[in-house]
Parts: C-alpha cells; structure tokens; sequence
C-alpha cells in the first residue's frame, strides 16, 4: 500500500482537492491522508471545515492556529507552526508521499518540511504565471522542490521544463477546477436565495478581489477605486466573497464591510462552499475582481469576466476575460460595456476532463521507493 499524505490549507485548495481525494480513495493501492490547517479552522474566513465534512473526507489531522490580524510577522509565524507541526507528523507517521496544491506560501512550508524528510513531492498546478503577485515565487519553488509534476496546460509543461525539471516526471491531467464544474450539481436561484439567505436578481455581480502582494500600500487605494466604481450600479445585484491571508486582506476586507453596510443591493460571504460559489457564478453576469476563479472557471460557464489590475499577468485566459486597469473609470465603463453584450460561449481554454482520474492512475504506477529528485535539466 502507498502511504500518500495530502495537505489543505483554504476553501480555494479543497475545491480542487475533493474529486482527487475521492478518486485516490477508490485505488486498492494508494492510502491518501488529509492534513488542514489554515484558514479551513478559523472563524474568521468562514471555518471551511465545515466544507470538508459535507463532503464525507475524513480529516487524519489538524493543525491549529488562532488567525486574527493578518500581516507579515503574523504569516511568519504562522508559517513556523505549520513547518513544526507538519515536522512532527511526518516524524511519526510512515508516508511514501506528500501531495500539494498550487502556489500559497502555507504550501511552500509543507513542500519545504517534505523535501528535509527526503519524501517524494507531488505538485499540482505548477508552471502556472501569475506575474503580479508573490504566489509566482511561491509556485516556482514549490516546483523545484517537488518529484513530480500534474500540470493544468500544455504551457506549463513547457515553463516547468524551463525551470530545469525532467519532462518524464510532468503529466498534462488538465484542471481540477473545470472537472470538479462538470460534476457540479448546480443549484437554482430559489435554491441559492434560501441557502444564502439574500435576494437574487439580475443583473448580477459576483465580485473576488485580493491584495497585489508585490505592491506595497496600494490595497486600499485598488480596492477604493474598485468600490467606487460599482457604486454607481444601483440596480444590480452585487456579491463579495472575501479574500485569503494575504497580507493587505484586512484592509479589503474592511472596505468592503463599509460598502455593503451602505450599499443594500449588496452582499458579502467570508465562504459559501464549491457548489453553492459555482451556482452563484452560473447566475451572474459577471466576474470581477483579480481572482483565478474568473480567468478559469468562469469562462466554462459561459460567464464572462473584468480581470482588474495586475495580479493574474501572464496566466493563459480566453477570449472571455477582459482586462481592465484598477481604476473606476476603467472598472465602471468595462462593466457597461460587457453588460450590452451577448452572454459569452462557453469557453475549453483550460481542459478538465477525468483529471481526477488520470491522476490516480499515474499515481499507482508510480515506485516512490525509487523515486529521486532527478538533476536540472539545461535546455539545449
């Protein structure tokens, strides 16, 4: 039996993880464990445990820490208690692998204390690009430290090798977030009024804003102008899911309690789940904000979207993402201008069929007994 740990952190990792985690625990060879942490058992971004235990995983273990004010010390040290906690786990507990997702500074610790115990990596969504935001750096160091690659896009296959990794260990298994859309059992708007406890008209807005982590004292000033502009839509619905533990996240996440306080054709939610997000994304008709969900999931909808400023440059995006600089003449003459057009088709930028299923199967194939984090490999 393969011993396989897998880690999640948010709400954003788990809605990609849970048909893989499904998937893995169908295999008469892999066992896979599930360690949470972060923000998944704090009050404060929703306690998204609660989306796991409806989803019948099984938690192996926690890891706890009180997360209040966000800033750069707090995330140092909330880093050092996931390397020490996750040190012990490992210490303890026989594993043959540890699976991690994407490109959070949490799952760079776990990638870090994993390669210290010399077990093998296994990385989901790297050779991604996300120029604007320190989850680049992130994501190319948690690819450097890993075994082996499932990549979303023939791109990043391409950026990985450039990174020096070994093209036998990458697979193409396509996006976790387009298969997980496919098998969404979408509710309607009576449904998601009832659960959201809010009234649902159109035209709507879903709207996913987070910090330029690479930008210094710009949070408010980008979120502001974002606010100002959709101040002026008065007779739209507009829905605010709250940003992660970035830093910079508390001072959006208060501006935004002040325009929904003042604003009562608004709404906010720390975390609604996976499906009830992709429901309310099926509804609107936008996504805006400078979230990955709207350059990947929302284009499978037939959703179109207003990326706003720079923190997803260089991510592939179809012909349904419109880019808009951050500031409200921009934001609010781009939402006029997409609100007169026709719906978007839906769009297979990014494919997603049977990724869960792929990964299993290379998975049980894989020796890690073996397995060696190969040399870089120069281009020729």
């Amino acid at each position: 039996m393969k011993n396989l740990i897998i880690v999640s952190t948010s709400r954003a990792e788990f809605g990609l993880q849970k048909l893989i985690i499904k998937e893995l625990n169908k295999s008469n060879i892999v066992s896979v464990k599930l360690v949470v942490a972060g923000t998944h058992l704090s009050k404060k971004f929703g306690e998204t445990i609660k989306e796991i235990k409806i989803n019948k995983i099984k938690i192996f273990k926690k890891i706890n820490y009180n997360i209040n004010k966000i800033n750069s010390i707090q995330n140092v040290f909330f880093i050092s208690k996931l390397i020490k906690e996750f040190g012990k786990i490992l210490n303890k507990y026989k594993t043959d692998a540890v699976i991690v997702f994407g490109d959070r500074f949490e799952m760079l610790s776990f990638a870090y204390v994993a390669m210290l115990f010399k077990i093998p990596i296994i990385h989901l969504g790297g050779g991604d690009s996300t120029s604007g935001a320190q989850d680049d750096s992130f994501r190319h160091s948690i690819s450097k430290l890993s075994n082996i690659h499932f990549v979303i896009h023939k791109n990043h296959k391409k950026r990985l090798m450039q990174l020096g990794e070994d093209k036998k260990n990458i697979f193409l298994v396509g996006s976790p977030g387009v298969e997980v859309i496919k098998k969404t059992n979408f509710l309607n708007k009576s449904q998601l009024q009832k659960t959201l406890k809010t009234n649902l008209f159109k035209p709507c807005f879903l709207v996913n804003f987070y910090p330029e982590t690479l930008e210094k004292n710009h949070d408010k000033k980008n979120i502001k102008q974002l606010l100002k502009a959709l101040s002026h839509f008065k007779n739209e619905k507009i829905i605010f899911t709250m940003p992660n533990i970035d830093v910079g996240s508390d001072i959006i996440r208060k501006e935004i309690l002040t325009f929904v306080h003042k604003n009562k054709n608004s709404a906010v939610f720390n975390s609604i789940g996976s499906q009830k997000y992709l429901s309310l994304m099926k509804f609107s008709n936008l996504v805006i904000g400078n979230s990955s969900s709207g350059i990947i999931e929302a284009p499978q909808l037939g959703i179109k979207c207003i990326n706003i400023g720079n923190r997803q440059n260089g991510r592939v995006s179809s012909r349904h993402v419109t880019n808009c600089k951050c500031n409200s003449y921009n934001i609010y003459n781009t939402i006029k201008k997409l609100l007169k057009t026709n719906k978007a088709i839906k769009d297979n930028t990014y494919p997603g069929i049977k990724t869960s299923k792929k990964i299993r199967k290379i998975i049980e194939k894989i020796n890690f007994s073996t397995l060696k984090k190969p040399p870089f490999i120069d281009l020729a």
